[in-house]
């Protein structure tokens, strides 16, 4: 597929067919589609397409060669995964994020440290550990261990290195969007939360974001946090936190969910300015760094539908 001239093939079919309402433009999006999501699944396949994009369109971004077909906003989607992938499988060193989320960030080049109790949780220290059981993982640990259980039975092992992998590949989206002007998702959202969904953007601010989700009801006398998942605590924090600091702190925060055998995993990846929490990484490909990460399994099954 990689190498096989498939891009080609595609690239000449989506600007041969005049609409996309016909079962050809249908086949090419499911392609497009099959090959979105490996790059979020493997970076290093999705890398192996970099060549060949490159060779067929020198700007992947540019889909000036479709205008008028409605498959613009497709396209560009298929090359940001594309590039994504690429910054992804370039991280020669894993970063050790650690779950604590006040961690000031002094130890992240020691062991990690993963929760023995759930396996769920991963920190830079004992004293972070100390810090977060206290906060909320004893509230935790249990109910993690349990779906980790149930998962486990299913065949389904959701490790610590996808769990990276899934954050650093919200971090690469966002500093491949937020470089592109086709993508400028900071003019009039400095404060929105940005959920990679089907083939677009959509930036929600924090207080909708969290009704969206379930998080937050009405209540008696105003709107109350609610809990349905042993995660749900962790997400609100991270939100809350986030509203409250992004504009002071150059702060984004990222949601995308992935391919999890017969389920998906939605993951919530806070991001901040490289030229702040790191200067001397500071470029122009990777203007944010991962900072922080929550994750969640979903109980719905994977719909046999396109996403």
């Amino acid at each position: 597929m990689v190498h096989g001239g498939l891009l080609h093939i595609l690239v000449e079919g989506m600007q041969s067919i005049p609409t996309r309402d016909n079962v050809g433009s249908k086949n090419i999006e499911q392609m497009l589609l099959m090959m979105k999501q490996m790059c979020s699944s493997s970076p290093s396949l999705g890398a192996m397409l970099i060549k060949p994009l490159a060779q067929v369109r020198m700007n992947a971004m540019d889909a000036s060669f479709i205008k008028g077909r409605g498959d613009e906003g497709m396209w560009r989607n298929f090359a940001l995964h594309v590039t994504a992938s690429g910054a992804v499988d370039m991280i020669k060193t894993r970063p050790l994020i650690c779950d604590y989320m006040e961690c000031t960030g002094t130890k992240k080049k020691s062991t990690p440290k993963t929760c023995s109790g759930c396996h769920t949780i991963v920190y830079c220290s004992k004293a972070c550990q100390k810090k977060d059981w206290r906060l909320q993982h004893r509230d935790e640990c249990s109910k993690a261990r349990s779906e980790t259980v149930e998962l486990r039975s299913k065949g389904l092992h959701y490790t610590q290195r996808l769990r990276l992998q899934h954050g650093l590949f919200n971090c690469a989206l966002a500093n491949t969007a937020f470089g592109d002007s086709k993508f400028d998702l900071a003019v009039g959202h400095l404060t929105g939360v940005v959920r990679y969904f089907g083939w677009s953007t959509d930036p929600i601010l924090p207080q909708d974001y969290l009704k969206m989700h379930g998080f937050l009801k009405p209540g008696p006398t105003g709107d109350v946090l609610t809990l349905n998942h042993y995660q749900d605590r962790r997400t609100q924090r991270l939100v809350l936190h986030y509203a409250k600091h992004c504009k002071a702190n150059s702060l984004r925060l990222v949601e995308y969910q992935y391919p999890f055998g017969d389920k998906f995993v939605m993951m919530l990846a806070l991001l901040q300015k490289t030229s702040i929490c790191d200067p001397e990484r500071d470029n122009m490909l990777d203007k944010y760094t991962l900072k922080y990460r929550v994750h969640r399994v979903l109980t719905v099954d994977r719909p046999n539908v396109r996403r």
